[in-house]
């Protein structure tokens, strides 16, 4: 009788749009694991694997993944010896930080869980194959900072001459098509009028919103652009508040362009401002102009609700949804004339929702959500003086709690581990503080060290000479 071992496929993408087109990242990883599980049952070796779950991570870069919530969910699998073979396609897929990887390889070791990497011949059962394992993982965090601080130090030098930065040009503005002049936009001549127009009429009607809607009246759309790798067209949405918001700040209509530099006295990142290599659409007295309205705009009007702090509890967030579009509603909130009264409401923030482009557009689907949460409380109340309903509502209350509690111990064993690591790091400072001279500046440093780490486990330093610690 063959044993069995079931095998959790572990597949990853630090970018969501990686998942959506046809024969994407996630689905081609997800396949090359489950041919490798077929080659391996092919030969006859008295093992049988099966797949058992597979793990998606996207939108999650490599050195987040080891924090993320699919990681301790298959923690607690493996915990639960639900999972004995981990399998990705290669090591990056699992993550890219070092200390992270070392954690997990222990939960790999002290279960005896297989790791297997599709694209490496690695045996990771001896010492030698476990060291080289997380050299790899080093490397592989080597190869993203060299290539991280790269792409950062082009971009800063590519500010300082004043090119422009970005995959996608701005409403007014083409990218130029010839590639030797890369960086150097090219003013589009239908376009640029809409932005000069979206200027003057905010000096006049004060507010993102007014302008949004007199574009939107006119026929005015925002920026689209063809892709040049995927020839895939985007943009061409309403012209929302938020895209008159960005536009009115945006100084690339001034001829400017914004970019991150590093500080040489402090190290620190500063943003700076270098002369654009593009004709302006935009003079600086009319952008100062703009720029001094919005600002006593801003100080004069605002959501009275969150200028305030008050916070509004929503009880039906989670379960309203668009009936035009299925979208679930978020929630908004507005005041009186009087700028006094505050009104919530539950509203489809969805740009393709049908009552938005059918005629109603710029207003959106939206529902007062006082009312509807007060129906909803005296629908609980009734239910609440029924036995029935509150053991129907005790059990899915039970049922949730159930389903979350794995999720939570994930997160707990992996808080557990650190700080059991920073209890042992803590522990091997304390003997040396007792190697050291006490008037030495190496003294003061591993003091000052060790009260750090006291306050990050939840103790505190002890007061005067002599330390002690809790």
């Amino acid at each position: 009788m063959r044993t069995v071992k079931k095998c959790a496929i572990v597949v990853r993408v630090s970018d969501s749009r990686q998942a959506t087109h046809e024969k994407n990242t996630i689905d081609l990883q997800i396949a090359e694991a489950r041919k490798f599980i077929e080659t391996k049952n092919f030969n006859d070796t008295g093992i049988e694997y099966q797949e058992y779950k597979v793990y998606k991570l996207i939108g999650i870069s490599g050195s987040k993944s080891f924090d993320s919530q699919q990681f301790d969910e298959l923690d607690m699998d493996i915990d639960l010896e639900r999972v004995k073979v981990v399998i990705c396609t290669a090591l990056d897929r699992l993550g890219r930080d070092v200390k992270g990887f070392i954690s997990f390889w222990d939960v790999l070791q002290d279960n005896h869980v297989e790791l297997i990497i599709t694209r490496m011949s690695l045996d990771t059962s001896t010492i030698v194959g476990s060291m080289l394992l997380i050299v790899l993982m080093a490397l592989s965090k080597l190869e993203l900072d060299i290539k991280t601080e790269r792409n950062k130090a082009s971009t800063r030098a590519r500010g300082k001459v004043g090119l422009y930065n970005g995959h996608r040009p701005i409403l007014g503005y083409d990218l130029n098509p010839d590639p030797t002049y890369a960086g150097r936009l090219v003013v589009n001549p239908q376009e640029a009028p809409i932005v000069e127009l979206a200027f003057k009429e905010y000096l006049k009607l004060g507010s993102d919103k007014k302008v949004a809607v007199l574009l939107t009246n006119l026929g005015y759309k925002n920026k689209r652009w063809q892709n040049r790798q995927t020839k895939k067209w985007n943009g061409g949405g309403v012209i929302t508040h938020s895209v008159i918001r960005t536009m009115l700040t945006n100084v690339t209509y001034t001829s400017l362009r914004k970019y991150n530099d590093i500080d040489p006295d402090t190290g620190e990142s500063v943003e700076m401002t270098a002369p654009g290599v593009w004709p302006a659409i935009i003079d600086d007295d009319l952008f100062k102009q703009v720029k001094e309205a919005r600002r006593k705009a801003y100080s004069t009007k605002g959501n009275i609700a969150k200028r305030h702090g008050v916070k509004h509890f929503n009880l039906l967030i989670q379960v309203v949804f668009c009936k035009y579009c299925g979208e679930k509603m978020k929630v908004t909130s507005g005041t009186s004339r009087t700028n006094k009264q505050v009104y919530h409401y539950y509203s489809c923030s969805n740009n393709d929702c049908s009552y938005y482009l059918e005629g109603n557009s710029p207003v959106r689907n939206s529902v007062n959500s006082d009312e509807l949460d007060e129906v909803a409380y005296d629908i609980l109340a009734q239910v609440l003086l029924s036995d029935e309903k509150v053991s129907e509502f005790t059990s899915e209350l039970n049922k949730r709690i159930t389903e979350e509690q794995p999720k939570l111990q994930g997160k707990l064993k992996r808080l557990t581990g650190k700080r059991t690591v920073v209890s042992d790091e803590r522990l091997d400072l304390m003997k040396s503080l007792g190697k050291l001279d006490k008037d030495s500046s190496a003294f003061s440093e591993t003091e000052n060290e060790i009260d750090k780490m006291s306050m990050a486990m939840g103790g505190v330093p002890h007061p005067g000479g002599g330390r002690g610690y809790h």
